[in-house]
């Protein structure tokens, strides 16, 4: 990061009136960055910017609540912006935002006009509007470092003025999908005495959310994490290693956090991953963390949103085995164009396992043709009517849908209302059995929160036991002459 000094007044009309009074240095370092390197986890409204970016084009009205708790939560409500005596009501601030986004585009981010200021330590102290515009649009960002101290709205600010927490889901899922330094920290159950500690290794925290899953979603999310390791097995064998390793994380089904936060390296990551199994001192079972940003994008779809929770805790999604394989190969169509789409139909019970799919349904908002050698995979716009939500809602609105396998499906609720709704002689059926599915399920929770009880004290008993074992051999000298005997035995 370098760039050419420039003195204090000729930043005048560059950076805003109020940050320029409170500068006291004579001259000032300006300098270029790329777009991802501004998105820090200190400001959380950025993501939140980039939601309405991201939204404003097929949804409005979404797109505008979000950016509506955004500025009510940083003018306290009052729809004013400090310095600027023009920026007094809501629909101003959407018609100066939609203005900065329209410049940048088309002129790029011109550091003749303006420069964005930064705090002593390299984070944004104003000018968001812009910097969201420039994220979003891949541009580089003219800035000036300061002497100033850092701002921080960051999740907690928001948090603290209310925001509601389907808001803050979509904002950390808009940030992680621009960022590029993020990961994902899961912090399991096994380690609940110790979260104290844990947490105060986590510096730079974008978003932390607790959420619960009952023994099913539990599996599926360890399924989801660790399905490219061997020890986790194969669907056809239901995976034993992930439900030894259900018991291992899940002590009980309590809710536990998910910390998504950013980190300069891997290396330092997995220092922190380190220290946490230090602490915890039951190996590898009291943490996860995410190895890659594809990672990071793909699970935090599912849960920082409330559908994903629910498919979680109770899809059986590898029980139909050739519908999934399907599903996966959609991919192999045009990918950029699998954002603008959904399944429908009867495709949400087959990846919730409880009947195979006839044929793929799919709502788009373009001329997308999706095709497979295997089934039928048709429109479904002449059955929108049941839905009684508009398309781009379906298609768009994280409340009506799930993300599973970079695929969007309609949710189980929406699905349920689209059946009713239609009330074909299948649909009846269909309708009875997701209704029973979820009683009983629900019955399931409780007494698999029961047997993991026992399973747990089970296997804290077999270390401690085989811990003093291993003491007493050593104790003795004989440690050496057991395992050797062992050994003969095993072979």
């Amino acid at each position: 990061m370098t760039g050419k000094i420039m003195e204090r007044e000729n930043l005048k009309g560059k950076i805003e009136d109020f940050i320029f009074r409170k500068i006291e240095h004579n001259k000032f370092e300006t300098f270029k960055l790329k777009p991802k390197e501004i998105l820090t986890s200190n400001r959380f409204d950025l993501g939140l910017k980039l939601a309405y970016l991201t939204y404003k084009e097929y949804l409005p009205d979404l797109a505008e609540k979000i950016y509506y708790h955004d500025i009510r939560s940083q003018t306290l409500g009052e729809f004013k912006e400090y310095g600027n005596d023009v920026k007094n009501t809501f629909k101003v601030y959407i018609e100066d935002f939609d203005k900065t986004f329209n410049d940048i585009k088309n002129n790029g981010f011109d550091e003749k006009k303006s420069l964005l200021p930064l705090s002593k330590n390299g984070y944004i102290l104003n000018g968001a509007h812009r910097a969201a515009s420039a994220i979003f649009l891949g541009e580089e960002v003219a800035c000036v470092k300061t002497e100033l101290d850092d701002v921080s709205p960051n999740y907690q600010y928001f948090i603290e003025r209310n925001v509601p927490e389907e808001i803050l889901d979509i904002g950390a899922i808009n940030f992680c999908e621009y960022a590029e330094n993020t990961y994902l920290a899961f912090l399991w159950p096994s380690g609940r005495k110790n979260y104290n500690s844990t947490i105060k290794l986590f510096d730079n925290v974008v978003y932390n959310k607790n959420i619960r899953l009952n023994s099913q979603g539990g599996l599926n999310l360890l399924i989801e994490l660790y399905k490219h390791m061997n020890w986790v097995g194969k669907s056809e064998d239901n995976f034993p290693g992930a439900h030894k390793k259900l018991l291992e994380c899940f002590t009980d089904f309590d809710s536990f956090s998910v910390i998504l936060f950013q980190s300069e390296s891997l290396e330092k990551v997995q220092e922190i991953k380190k220290q946490v199994r230090d602490i915890n001192k039951i190996g590898f079972s009291s943490i996860h963390i995410t190895d890659t940003i594809e990672e990071v994008q793909r699970v935090a779809h599912l849960i920082f949103n409330d559908n994903g929770l629910h498919f979680l805790n109770y899809a059986n999604p590898y029980k139909f085995k050739s519908t999934l394989d399907i599903i996966k190969s959609l991919h192999t169509n045009d990918v950029k164009r699998l954002k603008n789409m959904v399944l429908d139909g009867s495709t949400t019970l087959a990846v919730y396992g409880l009947r195979e799919a006839r044929d793929i349904d799919y709502l788009s908002t373009d001329s997308l043709l999706l095709s497979n050698k295997d089934v039928e995979i048709e429109p479904h716009d002449n059955q929108l009517i049941y839905h009684k939500v508009e398309k781009n809602e379906l298609i768009y609105n994280p409340r009506y849908h799930f993300k599973y396998l970079g695929i969007k499906f309609i949710s189980f609720n929406q699905t349920y209302k689209f059946k009713n709704n239609r009330n074909e002689n299948k649909d009846i059926n269909d309708c009875d059995m997701m209704k029973s599915f979820v009683e009983k399920s629900s019955c399931k929770y409780f007494l698999a929160k029961s047997r993991q009880f026992m399973f747990y004290k089970k296997i804290v008993m077999k270390s401690k036991l085989r811990t003093a074992l291993f003491s007493l051999l050593k104790i003795t000298n004989t440690y050496d002459i057991v395992r050797n005997i062992y050994r003969k035995l095993k072979d």
